[in-house]
């Protein structure tokens, strides 16, 4: 079985997961850290290609553990950076149990945590961990950004920023000739 979400925590306390089983009596962790940075500077290349049609696959930042894990993106996935082990109980009766499991990660990042049981099954989850919040409020003709220390909400002063975005729009301009145009 395999099983893939995303956790966003705080950094520097360390991080927590939540670990569903039944029969196991152990689980093997393993972390892997993400490097985000080279995804979103292939997501901003792949844009700037302007392709008549935009790969939702190729873009889509905030289902990065699909993509790790069903695509086989290994690219994205560093060294591992900790491994451990985990007794478990099961409860009677086969049924499931579910627990909180410490982590050893406390660098904010994004990770690539690993299960794997005894018998084969395998669950993973991607642990964010930051150590910044980013609040962005609308204004009449413009936008507030505020960046703060995650943790005692002060704010980071000289804090650097960097947006970018897309917008793509379909026009049919003659029949049977789908054109989308991008800015």
């Amino acid at each position: 079985d395999i099983t893939v979400g995303n956790i966003s925590q705080m950094g520097g306390d360390g991080a927590q997961a939540q670990f569903r089983f039944r029969n196991a009596t152990k689980v093997s962790f393993a972390a892997r850290q993400i490097d985000v940075a080279t995804l979103l500077d292939d997501v901003k290349a792949y844009i700037r290609t302007k392709p008549k049609e935009l790969n939702w696959e190729k873009i889509d930042v905030s289902n990065i553990g699909y993509r790790l894990v069903e695509k086989n993106q290994e690219k994205y996935v560093g060294a591992q950076v900790a491994a451990w082990d985990v007794d478990l109980q099961p409860r009677a009766n086969h049924f499931d149990r579910r627990i909180t499991v410490p982590t050893p990660l406390k660098k904010a990042g994004a990770y690539l945590l690993t299960g794997t049981l005894a018998n084969g099954n395998v669950s993973r989850v991607v642990v964010w961990l930051a150590d910044t919040a980013i609040v962005r409020k609308p204004l009449a003709d413009a936008s507030m950004t505020y960046v703060a220390d995650a943790v005692t909400g002060l704010p980071i002063a000289g804090a650097k920023l960097d947006f970018f975005g897309y917008w793509q729009e379909w026009h049919q301009e003659k029949v049977n000739e789908n054109k989308y145009r991008q800015s």
